[in-house]
């Protein structure tokens, strides 16, 4: 047995190692280290008699109590930050609790089962653990795991006992192929390193930023200003943000901000916007859709003009500009929305109206004369926005290389020379432009979605480059579904559509369909289980977990529970409650049987066997016997109900008389 506890020892401290470097938890490795190293020392020396208690302890007990130790555990020492799992909690329950197993299963007499469930065990607490970023260290204990849990079992099967020498030759073979299988191991593990390093350089970090969501805050964060400047990164960035479904809407425009106060290249938002609450019950008149969110964006939920109600596990609010927000971001990932396409009026204050009109007065008269200059001698309003939006689109290039300064300055000179320029420098020149024809106008900005999934599918995807700016102008229209004139915000985008698909498409590293698939599977996945209640998920899933092990044991436990209500009731002596009299009245008659005659009732006998045992019985006399015989006959006749006005204290009064005559 020395080789076998050297093995399974061995084993454990190395799984048990890479579990503690990875969750960095070193206490409960070092405690239970400690345990191996004694016993093993005492079982060198004496074998198992020590560990009797153990043996009697069945493996449904382990599993309960491993468990129990591992949520303990671990709520006093949580796993890091950046480990990854879709249950946090009972991933790491599962990290601690199968390292209590197999200590328990350890200090169990010694069997062959016991070495294959050890073996087991040290496999799960690798496997459950190395849910982190690997650092070199961590990356060190796991190989030499793997290294050694393999000549455990490659020279477990080559040996052979009877050999001379075999613990010298053991021990020789261990150390050699432990050293070649390091060898192929780190040769393997550079090879494909450098694969995985070849590959992330021609995706750009996808596999890694689509897997970990928290790396889109980099570039989709919401701040309360907006600075015209390189796009940067996300201009190519071609990751899923959402998914959208709407039956019979082509595209969407998916509104997260508004921007009213510029100057000088920033523009910033309104502080304290008010927000009101939305249904969440659905209209089934209205456009009924659904989204999908891949990150979070604060608690701004990218959302098209018109909705109506919204309806997940969080409430949600919309503010007067069709903005929505969610209280509760992190787990607003999966949500329902209706939508109304009924062009509703919209009211400006004077306050808002001086607002959505101010322009910087440094560059106030450049602005209007080439407005005039654009629109002609045009009267109408809105005749004077599409020649203006027009200009833009029938005159300009797109284009990502902006070379030219982000200021007043660089917005004129943009404007007069014509130069390339992208969607936020479009929509601010746009929204200048029709503030100094005295029209309200204000840059929004959001998703553009127009992507399908798939040409016969209605589900729309929006990606990191999809972000865009575009203008909103409050102008009059006419309703088509009521035919009566509205005012109210409007979408202008000045931005050449075919220019900025092209610049995309040129700019973006081309992806194959089914790497696409996967990681939209991956998304939607980690969506759904961001959307889940933790807490009614962590109940059911121990809930389930006692289910499983009652179904496994269901047979045992309810043997079990037989045999202790049985043994329960055969301890218990035959009693009723004081208040019955026939109870009494026939303890008095046991009690005369025992005083004069010595004659005891057994547990099994009947009345009649002990009426039997008197007559046969010697210096019993045949009135006291029919005394006794009358007695019984009254009695059980009363018990079941045939007689109910016996005088059995009179009865009883005679046969104790009788009785008492026969022992004088």
């Amino acid at each position: 047995m020395t080789k076998q506890y050297f093995n399974t020892a061995l084993l454990l401290f190395c799984a048990w190692t890479v579990y503690g470097s990875c969750q960095g938890d070193t206490l409960l490795p070092r405690l239970a280290g400690l345990m191996i190293i004694a016993t093993l020392l005492t079982r060198l020396r004496s074998g198992d008699k020590h560990y009797a208690f153990f043996a009697r302890w069945p493996l449904s007990v382990i599993i309960f109590a491993s468990l129990a130790g591992g949520f303990t555990w671990r709520g006093m020492f949580p796993p890091p930050q950046e480990a990854a799992s879709p249950f946090p909690a009972v991933t790491a329950a599962f990290q601690s609790a199968s390292v209590f197993a197999a200590l328990l299963i350890w200090l169990k007499p010694f069997a062959w089962k016991n070495l294959y469930q050890l073996f087991f065990l040290s496999w799960l607490t690798v496997a459950v653990s190395i849910n982190v970023p690997f650092t070199g260290s961590m990356l060190i204990m796991f190989c030499a795991f793997c290294v050694i849990a393999v000549a455990v079992v490659i020279l477990h099967t080559s040996q052979k006992p009877e050999d001379k020498n075999y613990v010298l030759r053991y021990y020789r073979d261990f150390s050699l192929f432990a050293l070649v299988l390091v060898m192929l191991t780190t040769g393997l593990f550079y090879g494909i390193s450098q694969t995985i390093v070849i590959a992330d350089q021609v995706f750009m970090d996808l596999v890694s930023d689509y897997i970990m969501p928290r790396h889109y805050t980099n570039f989709l964060s919401i701040e309360p200003l907006m600075r015209l400047g390189s796009p940067g990164r996300s201009a190519w960035d071609k990751r899923p943000v959402l998914e959208l479904s709407a039956p019979g809407i082509g595209g969407f425009y998916l509104k997260t901000q508004i921007f009213e106060d510029f100057n000088d290249g920033v523009w910033l938002e309104q502080k304290n916007i008010e927000k009101n609450p939305l249904p969440d019950t659905l209209f089934a008149h209205m456009i009924n859709g659904r989204m999908t969110m891949f990150t979070a964006f604060e608690n701004i939920i990218p959302s098209p003009t018109g909705i109506a109600a919204a309806r997940a596990n969080s409430k949600f609010t919309k503010s007067k500009d069709s903005i929505l927000y969610a209280e509760d971001e992190q787990r607003t990932r999966m949500l329902q929305f209706s939508m109304s396409l009924e062009k509703v009026a919209g009211r400006l204050t004077a306050k808002e109206r001086r607002r959505n009109t101010a322009i910087p007065a440094e560059i106030a008269h450049a602005l209007k004369m080439l407005s005039t200059l654009l629109i002609g001698g045009e009267t109408d309003k809105r005749r004077k926005a599409e020649l203006l939006q027009n200009f833009f689109l029938e005159h300009f290039r797109y284009s990502l290389n902006v070379n030219y300064a982000a200021d007043n300055e660089g917005l004129i000179r943009m404007i007069v020379e014509k130069r390339p320029a992208y969607c936020t420098y479009f929509a601010t020149a746009l929204t200048m432009l029709l503030r100094a024809q005295d029209i309200p106008a204000r840059v929004a900005t959001g998703f553009l979605v127009d992507e399908r999934i798939s040409p016969n599918s209605d589900k729309l995807l929006a990606r990191v480059f999809d972000a865009h700016a575009w203008v909103e102008v409050f102008l009059k229209e006419t309703d088509p579904a009521t035919g009566r004139e509205v005012t109210r915000w409007q979408i202008m985008d000045p931005t050449p559509a075919g220019e900025r698909a092209q610049a995309i498409k040129d700019s973006v590293v081309d992806i194959s369909k089914i790497t696409e698939n996967i990681w939209l599977a991956a998304l939607r996945f980690s969506a759904f289980m961001e959307n889940l209640d933790r807490e009614k998920l962590k109940k059911n899933m121990l809930l389930t977990l006692v289910l499983i092990m009652l179904v496994i044991n269901g047979k045992k436990i309810c043997l079990g529970a037989l045999s202790l209500i049985k043994s329960v009731n055969r301890a218990r002596p035959l009693r009723r409650e004081k208040s019955d009299p026939l109870r009494s009245v026939y303890l008095r008659y046991e009690q005369c049987l025992k005083t004069a005659f010595g004659e005891t009732r057994g547990a099994t006998d009947t009345d009649a066997e002990v009426i039997h045992r008197l007559k046969t019985g010697p210096h019993v006399p045949e009135g006291t016997i029919a005394k006794a015989e009358a007695f019984i006959g009254e009695y059980h006749a009363a018990r079941f109900g045939f007689r109910k006005n016996a005088d059995f204290e009179q009865l009883i009064g005679d046969l104790e008389q009788a009785m008492s005559a026969d022992r004088s």
